[in-house]
């Protein structure tokens, strides 16, 4: 029996035209909806000047029961995040929605590939509810564990290599 919980929100992304000479706009998650919206994704929100909003889609936050450490790292620290993906492409708008996490190993995997966008949103408070509420269920303390070499074995072995050596 599977311990892990989903639960779905919706993303909120802007388009903001900038002046620099390598690029004319940049993307950025705004906010997050709670529960799974019915819109279609990057159904378009609204105008200001230089800026359009987008509901960019639906995304699912995963808990599993081992990930419980980071789980509480996060919900714990100065700025509990929700880590959204998104990544470009050459369909309209220019980006897609690749999802979500609050674990920040997974997100620094999607930063380390260097083609996605990674953005720290603030932490919904329905949500960090959600997170203690699971880490308080399933989390265990473990142990440090420190993986010993296997020495039998390896320290005759060299001695026996040596005197071969030694014989020739």
């Amino acid at each position: 029996m599977s311990r892990h919980e989903a639960r779905e929100f919706g993303t909120i992304a802007e388009r903001q035209e900038v002046s620099s000479p390598w690029c004319d706009h940049r993307w950025r998650v705004v906010g997050l909806l709670p529960g799974a919206a019915a819109a279609p994704p990057w159904t378009l929100l609204g105008t200001e000047p230089g800026v359009r909003r987008y509901f960019a889609g639906n995304a699912a936050l995963l808990l599993y029961p081992l990930e419980t450490d980071t789980l509480r790292h996060n919900i714990e620290g100065p700025q509990p995040a929700v880590y959204v993906f998104l990544r470009a492409t050459e369909e309209a708008p220019g980006v897609v929605l690749l999802g979500a996490t609050v674990c920040a190993g997974e997100a620094q995997a999607h930063v380390d590939t260097g083609s996605d966008l990674v953005e720290a949103v603030p932490m919904p408070a329905d949500i960090h509810t959600w997170i203690a509420d699971y880490v308080a269920r399933h989390h265990v303390e473990r142990p440090a564990y420190k993986r010993q070499r296997d020495q039998s074995g390896r320290s005759e072995a060299r001695r026996q290599a040596i005197s071969a050596d030694d014989d020739d």
